[in-house]
């Protein structure tokens, strides 16, 4: 088991806090769009960065990534599937149900007009299409570390991340997605020697990691006025009258550059009173990631008819996500301890 690092759990609450407010704080804030356009490619990055090749068998790795990934995707799908019917939303249960099977927000990109609704007609459930998504990146990661040709798996990974997302429609389990997150783990492997392993070799001096801070900045403005918008859940890697491999490769170059801006950013001041509490936030990514809109959405129910201020009405919903996550994280770890299971680190 490894230890934890505060920085690296911090780049992980800063993007789950943008998802949050993405997601709750409509109409969504100009900085936050920008913000948003590779936050979701972060995670792809930072689970790279963390993850090793194991020497137990693949099936005993998948296993373990299915429990640590998919047992929470169907437990709270399920749970706030049943109580969306039960509470007064216009959830559809069987379309609901459908759509936790596939995974995806509808079946056919949100621009089609005669679409088929899946998660969508449980809007709460939408966040879940991360946990599947990443999972296959996981397999195709597993699969890449035992092939002995694995660079025949680069090959297709990019083959498949420039076409499949050219289909008419979304793939079960966000798999267009899932190779370019596969991708984007790899070169989350390349910066683990330069961030993760001591000494931190990235930038020589305090000033070449700022130079180096700056232009990451710069380069991701730069794409990001050139190719926004971006939505990965939808398979939407930017401007649709681009030429496409060129979005393909943006879309990765916004990923890359918010994790290393992030990462310097939070490397630089590993022991601040800011990046402890961020890094709570990233301890709880994957729980958070699935439980925040329903409930962020049943707080905004009840208070934003009620004239409450918009940035009242967040903070309160915020506050009660955080709540109900102490709540179910004391009650999961309780369960854990008494069951003596290891929870998984870095």
């Amino acid at each position: 088991m490894q230890e934890r690092l505060d920085w690296i759990d911090a780049v992980k609450g800063t993007c789950l806090l943008l998802v949050m407010i993405a997601h709750l704080w409509q109409p969504c804030p100009t900085w936050v769009a920008v913000l948003t356009a590779g936050y979701m490619q972060v995670f792809f990055v930072m689970a790279g960065i963390t993850a090793v090749a194991k020497s137990c068998s693949f099936r005993e790795q998948i296993g373990q990534k299915a429990k640590r990934l998919l047992v929470p995707y169907f437990f709270y799908g399920i749970v706030f599937l049943l109580l969306g019917v039960i509470l007064p939303t216009q959830a559809d249960l069987g379309k609901g149900a459908l759509g936790l099977l596939y995974g995806r927000y509808s079946l056919y990109p949100p621009y089609v007009e005669a679409n088929i609704p899946l998660l969508q007609a449980c809007g709460y459930l939408s966040p879940l299409w991360f946990l599947p998504c990443i999972f296959i990146s996981y397999v195709l990661l597993a699969w890449y570390d035992r092939s002995r040709f694995p660079y025949l798996i680069v090959l297709l990974a990019i083959a498949a991340g420039i076409v499949t997302p050219l289909l008419p429609i979304l793939l079960p389990w966000s798999i267009e997605m899932s190779f370019v997150g596969f991708l984007l783990m790899l070169f989350g492997r390349l910066l683990r020697s330069q961030l993760l392993v001591p000494p931190f070799k990235l930038g020589k001096t305090f000033v070449f990691r700022g130079l180096i801070w700056l232009g990451c900045a710069a380069v991701y403005m730069t794409v990001w006025k050139l190719d926004a918008p971006v939505n990965m859940s939808l398979s939407q890697m930017g401007n649709i009258a681009m030429y496409f491999p060129l979005r393909f490769v943006f879309f990765c170059l916004l990923g890359i550059s918010e994790t290393l801006f992030l990462a310097l950013f939070f490397r630089a001041l590993y022991s601040s009173f800011l990046t402890k509490t961020i890094a709570y936030v990233g301890r709880q990514a994957l729980r958070l990631m699935c439980i925040h809109l329903f409930i962020g959405q049943g707080v905004f129910y009840l208070l934003a008819n009620r004239g409450v201020p918009l940035a009242v009405t967040f903070a309160c919903a915020l506050a009660v996500i955080f709540i109900a996550n102490y709540i179910l994280d004391s009650l999961f770890s309780r369960k854990q301890s008494a069951s003596d299971i290891p929870t998984e680190q870095h």
